[in-house]
């Protein structure tokens, strides 16, 4: 057991200590704390009377009279000796930044994700706001940080848009090329329905590369014949479709999209244009080419039922 050497604040209001076996004591400010989490305000709010600490913002000196008196009645959280014991679970590296984030906002250090990651757990075990927003900005905004830890803190405090984004860009990603601590960070639930959804699109991708479906014809066409074949040659073909797919790994929507400037010869304007606008979808026939969007949507969202995500 021993005094934190920099989150030891000597006119602090309220001592604290580290439950998961570092026995590290803080001595910070209540006032904050009962301030921004209700969960603190609620563990803190005590019975007015003698030895009691006023609730939030009193004067300086009814808390320096009331924290004396506390103390000598042996009060909870007033000296080293009877601390406020935080739950195993709240590791002290992640109360330090916790705690810097909450009295010391000057701090300049770099947000990392590791950081990030700490404040957003204390803070939303103590239900302080202000802290998942400040973490949740950092993290949105690092390049660092991963998708499929995105996805398993989603999953953990129930952020829709991390759940729903990390897997999108996990679907993107080679399954092969997920690291071992990717599969555990993702645990076997989330990395089969990955795995899953992989092998549909994969298996959608295959049969919409080998399969060109029919042209549509201008009433004006004069032989439907060439179309057809100039058409097929074009979707088969690895400078187009059939490359874009297999070879470069294009989803079908952005196929779609570069469909109208593949080039083709010998095949009518009209009946090319008419082909190309006919692949897309409508609210009566969905398109060929957001398939494998339909297969990705049905893996999230029975991933998100089992987990319980709004």
């Amino acid at each position: 057991m021993g005094e934190h050497p920099d989150l030891y604040f000597i006119d602090g209001t309220l001592t604290l200590m580290a439950g998961d076996g570092s026995e590290t004591i803080y001595n910070v400010y209540r006032a904050p704390l009962m301030r921004h989490s209700s969960v603190f305000q609620g563990m803190l709010t005590l019975p007015t009377g003698p030895g009691t600490l006023p609730s939030l913002s009193p004067s300086a000196s009814s808390v320096r009279e009331a924290l004396i008196k506390a103390r000598a009645e042996g009060l909870e959280g007033t000296t080293e000796e009877n601390p406020v014991v935080l739950p195993a679970q709240l590791k002290a590296a992640e109360l330090d930044e916790f705690i810097v984030f909450l009295f010391l906002r000057g701090d300049n250090r770099e947000v990392t994700v590791e950081r990030a990651c700490a404040i957003l757990k204390v803070s939303h075990f103590f239900d302080v706001d202000c802290g998942v927003d400040y973490a949740r900005h950092h993290l949105d905004n690092n390049p660092d940080f991963h998708p499929a830890l995105r996805m398993s803190l989603g999953f953990a405090y129930n952020i829709r848009e991390w759940v729903v984004g990390g897997f999108d860009e996990l679907v993107g990603i080679p399954i092969q090329d997920l690291a071992p601590k990717d599969e555990a960070l993702l645990g076997p639930d989330a990395y089969r329905a990955l795995a899953r959804a992989h092998a549909r699109v994969l298996d959608s991708r295959l049969r919409l590369a080998l399969k060109p479906p029919e042209p549509n014809h201008s009433n004006m066409c004069i032989s439907h014949y060439s179309c057809k074949e100039e058409w097929t040659k074009m979707w088969t073909s690895t400078r187009c479709v059939l490359g874009d797919i297999i070879m470069r790994d294009f989803s079908g929507s952005r196929v779609l999209e570069r469909l109208p400037g593949y080039p083709i010869e010998h095949m009518g304007p009209d009946c090319h244009r008419r082909t190309c606008e006919g692949l897309i979808g409508t609210d009566d026939k969905p398109s060929i080419f957001t398939k494998e969007e339909e297969l990705i949507d049905e893996e999230l969202k029975g991933l998100m039922q089992l987990f319980g995500v709004a």
